[in-house]
This record gives structure tokens, C-alpha cells and sequence, in this order.
């Protein structure tokens, strides 16, 4: 699981390589559970204090710019794991836009994650 997190970091900026089913996976678990830690960071610390009314907006506004700084640190890395995903279950990697359809097509495209990594011909 650390490993495919350090190649998330490492390969942030290759879109042509792929990305097996459980790399994706783990990383997308990582991820979840880093934002879930700094929210439950933030209100351990305001429990701790006793939730003031002068410190709940000073947490709240210090949650969410550490949440925010973290999400769009990996934004980038994330389309880049996404793209090699649909590479390596054999898709083409414009389908990714298909997320712009409202309801259904995240819904596809969780599909298309899930896909299992195509066979390649040595041909």
C-alpha cells in the first residue's frame, strides 16, 4: 500500500504509463483516509479546548485550508493515476470527460476503474 502511494508521488506527471487495479485503489484509499484524519485532527484539538466560540471559526478555517492545500496538491497526481487506470484496463484516456455527464457518468467511469488490466498482444 505505501508503495503504490510513493508511485502516486513519483509519477505525478506520467499520463502515459499504467496503473494496476490495486495501485489505483490504494492510493484513492489513502487519500480518503488523509482527509478524514485531518478533519478528526481538527476536532480532537477544538474538543480539547472546549469548543470556544473564538476558536471554533479559527479551527474550522484552519481545517479547511489544510484540507484545501492537501486536495489540490493532488489534483494533479490524480488525473495522472486516473488517465494511467483507463490505460491500463485497455480504455482510451479521453474517457475520462465522460465524468461530465451528470449522474450516469461517474458512475461508467467507476465501471471502467474497476475493469480488470487488459491483456496486451506481444506482436
Amino acid at each position: 500500500m505505501i508503495e503504490a502511494y510513493k508511485k502516486f508521488w513519483c509519477n505525478y506527471s506520467n499520463f502515459m504509463g499504467e496503473s494496476s487495479r490495486a495501485d489505483y485503489w490504494y492510493v484513492r484509499l489513502l487519500n480518503f483516509l488523509i482527509v478524514i484524519l485531518i478533519c478528526m485532527m481538527g476536532f480532537l484539538i477544538g474538543a480539547t479546548t472546549g469548543f470556544e466560540e473564538s476558536t471554533d471559526t479559527a479551527f474550522i478555517f484552519m481545517l479547511t485550508g489544510i484540507s484545501s492545500i492537501y486536495i489540490l496538491a493532488t489534483i494533479m497526481p490524480n488525473l495522472a493515476i486516473s488517465i494511467r487506470r483507463l490505460r491500463d484496463a485497455g480504455f482510451h484516456w479521453s474517457l475520462i470527460f465522460i465524468q461530465v455527464i451528470p449522474y450516469i457518468g461517474s458512475l461508467v467511469l467507476l465501471i471502467l476503474y474497476i475493469m480488470p488490466t487488459a491483456q496486451k498482444n506481444n506482436d
